[in-house]
């Protein structure tokens, strides 16, 4: 067991002795890495709720439009409609972000 004045040697470290014992230890990058690696997935967890939500106000859409949404059939057609959409968007934003980037 550690006595008084080892425990008392242990709490006066100064500032500079930390700053090397992180560096030498690299627990400042880790940190670094441990906080990027939760604000990505704070984003994409709120990604996936997002699509969770669209996906509920889209198939109310087609259910509107369509009559319905409880057939394998039109379960696939949704499926193929939705990824269709997807595809189309994905491309007018590529083609936006390219043309700004080219404003530049």
């Amino acid at each position: 067991m550690l006595n008084q004045e080892q425990n008392k040697d242990i709490f006066e470290m100064g500032v500079e002795d930390m700053q090397k014992f992180m560096e030498k230890y690299e627990l400042k990058r880790i940190h670094t890495d441990f906080i990027q690696k939760i604000i990505l997935l704070v984003i994409a967890s709120l990604g996936f709720i997002s699509a969770l939500a669209w996906d509920q106000a889209l198939k109310a859409i087609f259910a509107q439009i369509f009559g319905g949404i409880e057939s394998i059939g039109e379960k696939l057609l949704y499926s193929v409609l939705i990824t269709v959409a997807a595809a189309l968007v994905s491309i007018v934003l590529a083609k936006l972000i390219l043309k700004k980037e080219k404003v530049k």
